[in-house]
């Protein structure tokens, strides 16, 4: 080490290889949130907290494409996440499109109506070391996840910390209307993690996915359909980055139905 250095010993830490490698986990993930690759994924389910009511997090989301962004924009649907109690200017303006005479504005209508999308907690079998990501997914791999816990010959804890399973899920095509998934377990049962005090932290300290959904007010739905930022401090919707502000349904979620149940691949 060098004197410059020496003095400066005490002020700065290297950007070591194991960091920059931490950090490229990060940016392949999406963040904390992880991402399916085409091909097959194995993650682990994160059981849910002693008196947690839900695994699950269950959010009704539009995706709005804007001129010139790649990524829709993301937005909680307040009537779907309320079961009415509340009104959604996303589904009157989809109203207006669908009652037009215009075949685009119907089509753009039937892209806005509301999304069933889940969250959960997973450790990816293939980056342990990166720690718990959230994992936003839609009604088709949801069905099939649902199925393998309510079978009736062979009903699966699959989130056990002890006796659980892996899961297996197999992306194919990458497009709207081209992509497809299939889950699977794993063929035997397997820990969460070896060590018991690392399986106790990985359950208590899991993230808060209730901040998933939050409610967007009137005008910051206005202002998010126009490209800009909006009041509200930000706040991820869903794997991809959508911007949600701080008012909460998670009371009035449940006996909600869904609107059009397409599978939208933006995991």
């Amino acid at each position: 080490m060098s004197e410059e250095e020496t003095n400066l010993a005490d002020f700065f830490e290297e950007y070591t290889p194991e960091e920059a490698d931490k950090d490229r986990r990060f940016i392949d993930s999406g963040g904390d949130f992880v991402k399916l690759k085409v091909g097959r994924n194995t993650f682990r389910i994160v059981p849910k907290q002693k008196g947690q009511e839900d695994l699950f997090f269950k959010v009704y989301v539009h995706y709005i494409r804007l001129p010139g962004k790649e990524e829709p924009v993301v937005i909680n649907c307040a009537k779907m996440m309320t079961g009415g109690k509340r009104q959604c200017d996303v589904c009157t303006k989809a109203n207006k499109l669908k009652a037009s005479s215009n075949p685009l504005d119907q089509n753009i209508a039937k892209d806005w109506y509301p999304k069933a999308r889940t969250f959960c907690n997973v450790i990816d079998r293939k980056d342990p070391e990166g720690g718990i990501k959230k994992w936003g997914f839609g009604k088709q791999i949801f069905d099939q996840i649902n199925d393998l816990r309510n079978d009736p010959e062979d009903p699966v804890d699959f989130s056990h910390p002890i006796n659980g399973y892996d899961l297996h899920i197999t992306r194919k095509g990458t497009g709207k209307n081209d992509t497809e998934y299939r889950v699977k377990l794993a063929g035997k049962p397997s820990k969460l993690c070896e060590d018991m005090e690392d399986m106790k932290d990985y359950i208590l300290n899991q993230p808060d996915l209730s901040v998933h959904q939050q409610l967007p007010s009137s005008e910051d739905i206005k202002k998010l359909m126009r490209g800009e930022a909006p009041n509200s401090r930000r706040q991820l919707s869903s794997g991809d980055e959508g911007r949600t502000p701080s008012r909460t349904a998670a009371d009035d979620i449940d006996d909600v139905s869904v609107v059009d149940d397409d599978d939208i691949p933006f995991d």
